[in-house]
């Protein structure tokens, strides 16, 4: 699946343990327990994933990915000398986290 989704790779997977974070408990463990007919867990096989990420999709708001975006914006205002500024400045995976949500709202 790294090789298909490329760099969208995290942030589709983040999208499918959202979506399956909202649904109810026992539906969300039938997911996580759930196999194939080879007996592969559905999660570690790539046309389920597929399938989970269309399902997420149409569930998870884009507005997920605003709100995101606007908060770690927040953090790269501040003085990075501060412990809010120094949770942007501070932290390369929030940096590419904040361009991973660029690129997925479609201008990064």
């Amino acid at each position: 699946m790294r090789r298909e989704w490329g760099d969208a790779y995290q942030t589709n997977l983040r999208t499918i343990f959202t979506w399956l974070d909202k649904l109810p408990a026992a539906e969300r463990e039938r997911i996580e327990s759930a196999e194939d007919v080879r007996g592969t867990l559905v999660l570690n096989n790539p046309q389920w994933l597929r399938h989970l990420l269309r399902q997420a999709q149409d569930v998870v708001p884009a507005s997920s990915v605003v709100e995101e975006i606007a908060r770690i914006e927040g953090w790269m205002r501040a003085d990075p000398g501060t412990p809010t500024g120094r949770k942007y400045w501070g932290d390369e995976k929030v940096q590419a986290r904040l361009r991973e949500l660029y690129q997925e709202r479609g201008n990064g």
